[in-house]
């Protein structure tokens, strides 16, 4: 984007350009030496320097909409694994002893098979 605005500016950075225009087009920063507009009879103001709020103003604006990408990419990633972990603690055994711990079997597919000897979450 710096690169377009050089080239669209001839080169010159926003500090380095008048704030106004002369009859011959070339920038100055005094409103006597400025070109008068017909309509207003104000100093005709260098539109090329706007170029340069512009700019920033954009690259800005792209940045924080990438940042806010990547934060709700950030956020559906963790939602994601704090369902993962709800899922793995309600399969969990709901039982304190060491005897009910040991009972329980991991099956195919990861389901947990109980024995009599742990009850069952919910009566299930």
């Amino acid at each position: 984007m710096r690169s377009h605005t050089l080239k669209s500016t001839n080169s010159e950075v926003y500090s380095q350009m008048g704030r106004f225009l002369t009859a011959a087009g070339k920038s100055t920063y005094s409103e006597q030496a400025a070109a008068t507009d017909p309509k207003t009879g104000k100093p005709v103001e260098n539109a090329a320097r706007n170029i340069w709020v512009t700019g920033p103003a954009l690259a800005t604006a792209l940045n924080t909409s990438f940042f806010a990408e990547s934060v709700a990419k950030f956020a559906i990633v963790m939602g994601a694994a704090l369902l993962l972990v709800a899922r793995a603690v309600a399969q969990a055994p709901h039982c304190a002893s060491p005897q009910c711990a040991r009972t329980v079997h991991h099956a195919n597919l990861g389901a947990v098979a109980w024995r009599s000897a742990c009850p069952t979450p919910g009566g299930r």
